[in-house]
Parts: C-alpha cells; sequence; structure tokens
C-alpha cells in the first residue's frame, strides 16, 4: 500500500485491505435439537459467499446440505445429536456493515458503503488441527481436545463400508463421518462422529476411507 491506513489483528495480520469487504460476523444462528427438529435453516442461496463455523453443548455430528423438497433453495445445517443439545452456527460472510457505533472507528469505501468499524468482528484467529501425512492425527481419526469455546468448520472426515449378514440375507452398511466441535463449558473436544456409530461391530468386508482432512477451529469467545 502506497499511503493511507493500516489495520491489523493482534497477531500483526492486516484484516482490513482498502477496495474490499472485510470477512465478518453477519448472523449467530442457534437451535435446540430434538428428534423432529434435525434440520436447521442456515442462509439462503443467493450466490453470496458465506463460511461457517459450528459448535454444540454434546457431542454428535452435523454438515451442511440442501433439501429442496423441505427447505426450498436454502442451506441448512443437518444434525444427529442428543436430545436438548443446542446447536451453535456461527455465519461469516462479506457484507456492508449496517450500523454505526456511537464512537469508535469507522471507514466508508468509496462509493459511500460503510466498510468496517471498530465493532466489526471480522474472522481471525483461525487454527488447523491435524496432520495430512499422519492418519491417526488426522480426518475421521482426529481427537483435539482445547481449552475453551471453539467452533469447528463442517467436514467430511471418511467412511465406513460393508456388508451385515442377517441369515443368509446381506445388507450394506455404510458410516460417513463429520467433525464435531462440544463445549463443555470449560473445553471443547473436537473429532469426528460417523452417521451409523463410530465403529464397524457386526460389520463384514469392511472398507475404511480417511480423508485425512485437517480440522478448521476458531475461538468463538470473541463472538
Amino acid at each position: 500500500m502506497a499511503y493511507g491506513g493500516y489495520l491489523n489483528d493482534e497477531n500483526g495480520n492486516p484484516f482490513y485491505v482498502d477496495g474490499t469487504f472485510p470477512l465478518r460476523l453477519i448472523d449467530v444462528r442457534t437451535f435446540t435439537f430434538n428428534p423432529g427438529a434435525g434440520f436447521f435453516d442456515l442462509y439462503p442461496d443467493d450466490g453470496q459467499m458465506r463460511f461457517t463455523f459450528v459448535s454444540s453443548t454434546a457431542e454428535g455430528y452435523y454438515f451442511i446440505t440442501q433439501d429442496l423438497n423441505n427447505h426450498g433453495t436454502n442451506w441448512i445445517l443437518t444434525s444427529i445429536v442428543p436430545n436438548g443439545t443446542v446447536i451453535t452456527a456461527y455465519i461469516f460472510g462479506y457484507a456492508v456493515e449496517t450500523s454505526l457505533p456511537e464512537y469508535g472507528l469507522a471507514v466508508w469505501n468509496d462509493q459511500g458503503q460503510l466498510v468496517i468499524t471498530n465493532e466489526t468482528r471480522v474472522l481471525s484467529n483461525l487454527q488447523t488441527l491435524g496432520d495430512r501425512n499422519d492418519d491417526s492425527n488426522s480426518g475421521m481419526n482426529l481427537n483435539v481436545t482445547l481449552a475453551g469455546h471453539w467452533a469447528v468448520a463442517p467436514t467430511l472426515t471418511g467412511a465406513i463400508v460393508g456388508v451385515i449378514f442377517q441369515g443368509t440375507m446381506p445388507f450394506p452398511f455404510s458410516s460417513f463421518f463429520y467433525a464435531c466441535a462440544a463445549f463443555d463449558g470449560t473445553n471443547t473436544v473436537i473429532r469426528s462422529h460417523g452417521t451409523q456409530g463410530d465403529s464397524s461391530g457386526g460389520v463384514q468386508n469392511v472398507q475404511i476411507t480417511n480423508t485425512r482432512e485437517q480440522l478448521v477451529v476458531i475461538d468463538v469467545s470473541r463472538f
């Protein structure tokens, strides 16, 4: 930058670049799970880029998808967690600021749009967990406990497929694994859970696929 102001976070990373919108918190959605309501609307399919991080008060799994028959074109969070579990989705995007603080810092662009203020909650302090080169420390096998309240980007981390024999009849078995961040009020356990359980007991011809994905998490205490 040839001249002008320079805004950076506590780690020295710039969080606003002239001519752009910062990636900021635009919505927080909270849901309480019950057996008849495991599908929650997050945001419309309007072509705008968004990034979502999720935490829950108990372990389970969740992923983002669409259900055109029941939810129109909205993107939804599909989840299976214990009854009464509170799920919180932190949604970030590029958008014009909607409120001007009573005092502090405010920046407008050359079109007169309010871009950023001292109250803007910019996406920052992301951490990447796991090692793609280590099967035991990545994807579906990653298991980390962090102090404080963290949320994870919903991620497919692996799958188990096989066959279950009941009598002489074979039945296909599949369990897909998704990341979860469970906060107990003090610490957050970050690991994956399978849609049909976390093991393959009773399943034959088992094939396990670990995506070896690294999980991206954020400290949500600031949001």
